[in-house]
């Protein structure tokens, strides 16, 4: 990680690890992926999200992915995400 990647897949508590045990810059960062919002929500990993945001470049590309739209989701897409494209996929209803 000191020398760079292009792509880093951690839990939000394992990032902010690596970071704090001084393996990674995050000044760098030009893409910000959260995949299963709304779990990590459940789970109770926001304050480690936003502990991760707060260190990340204010210039970057931010993409939220998540099964559901709950309010907790909902407010995530107000924090990190400017003029959001939200694609909504419904399942055949019978």
């Amino acid at each position: 990680l000191r020398r760079g990647c292009d792509f880093l897949i951690a839990t939000p508590g394992r990032l902010l690890d690596l970071g704090g045990q001084g393996h990674g810059d995050f000044s760098a960062v030009e893409y910000l992926v959260l995949d299963e919002a709304d779990r990590m929500l459940d789970m109770g990993f926001i304050e480690d999200i936003n502990k991760i945001i707060e260190r990340l470049p204010t210039q970057r590309q931010n993409l939220l992915f998540s099964a559901t739209l709950s309010s907790d989701v909902e407010n995530m897409n107000k924090l990190l995400l400017n003029q959001p494209l939200v694609i909504k996929i419904y399942g055949r209803q019978r």
